[in-house]
């Protein structure tokens, strides 16, 4: 079968309505998430299509213009690089293949790969990285070669998920004993986790991660934009930030 791609800026509710008949797709593929107010970001939504003009795949993601600076005089000199306007986009728990086939599946994400492509060479982009959906559990080695050809770096990560209605008692016997291992290396070091309430705790929060990225010779500026649109986030119940 042979399948095509439509790429938008703006869809209706039905972009939501497909999403929810599937397993693994989750409130960051959903048009909740990824519209924003915000003038530093933006949504691009993909939909695969088969010959009958349904769809069975989906990705949502953000093209973020990021204002990057090298503070390294070293980079400076690599790179010839002072000050500059990027684009990159990201994707959260994506894509979504609406099929059990596996080699459906791996026919769809080719399509979907092109069609970031696309989007790429349209809007510039320097990077682009992904999350793939954690409830996924068709992922296998064939679905992540389709990445690897096509010049994606492939990186494992792992995603806890916890039925948080269960005590506190319960969440830590189940807990991996190195995780165990790591929250109590914390306590002997007088280290401490504060969930962030305020605005000014959210304001802290991007400035520490301005100052970690400077260990790494950049200055990543976020727009105060940003920090509105997080902090709305935060009101809204849809993230919780930790310091």
């Amino acid at each position: 079968m042979k399948y095509s791609f439509k790429i938008k800026t703006d869809v209706d509710s039905t972009w939501n309505d497909v999403l929810m008949n599937s397993t693994h797709a989750s409130f960051f593929q959903s048009t909740n998430y990824l519209n924003s107010n915000s003038k530093d970001f933006f949504p691009i939504f993909i939909y695969i299509l088969d010959e009958n003009n349904n769809i069975v795949g989906q990705l949502g993601l953000r093209i973020i213009k990021t204002v990057v600076r090298y503070s390294s005089p070293f980079l400076r000199r690599i790179l010839h690089l002072i000050s500059s306007i990027t684009s990159r986009g990201i994707w959260l728990d994506g894509p979504i293949i609406h099929s059990n086939d596996k080699t459906v599946r791996l026919e769809i994400l080719q399509t979907m790969i092109d069609a970031i492509k696309i989007v790429s060479d349209k809007y510039d982009l320097v990077h682009i990285e992904g999350y793939t959906p954690g409830y996924d559990l068709l992922i296998d080695d064939n679905y992540k070669k389709i990445f690897s050809k096509n010049n994606f770096i492939i990186q494992d990560y792992i995603t806890f998920i916890l039925n948080m209605e269960k005590n506190i008692d319960d969440i830590w016997s189940n807990l991996p004993k190195r995780l165990k291992q790591d929250v109590n290396r914390a306590k002997r070091r007088n280290i401490s986790v504060k969930q962030l309430e305020q605005y000014d705790d959210l304001k802290q929060y991007l400035f520490l991660s301005q100052e970690w990225a400077k260990t790494k010779g950049m200055v990543n500026s976020t727009p105060i934009e940003d920090i509105e649109s997080m902090w709305e986030e935060h009101k809204n119940k849809v993230s919780n930030f930790f310091l």
